[in-house]
């Protein structure tokens, strides 16, 4: 999960296939939650595990992606769901809430 300054959790990546000059930004190479651990409280699979995010991190280490990916199975199975979802990472990040305020104002 990408958090950014701008738009918190909420944000999604695509593939776009082009040969247009794009600009890039710069890079982002460590986290920005500092002592924050919202996400890992709310988390009902427990694969958010409390590290802060930086380049050199391996993803297990900050989050257990299979763990999720279980969970959100599990629930979905719960609600007759052919899919499940989750999404209370996203929503409880405080740079999510912050974008969110913004927008309703």
């Amino acid at each position: 999960m990408l958090i950014t300054e701008q738009f918190g959790a909420a944000v999604r990546f695509t593939t776009v296939l082009t040969n247009a000059r794009i600009g890039v930004g710069t890079p982002i190479n460590n986290s920005k939650c500092g002592e924050c651990e919202e996400c890992k409280k709310i988390c009902p699979a427990e694969a958010v595990r409390g590290y802060n995010w930086d380049i050199n991190l391996e993803r297990d280490t900050f989050f257990k992606a299979l763990l999720c990916r279980d969970k959100i199975i599990e629930r979905g199975k719960k609600l007759k769901l052919e899919e499940g979802m989750c999404g209370l990472c996203i929503y409880i990040c405080p740079w999510t809430q912050k974008y969110l305020k913004n927008i309703e104002d």
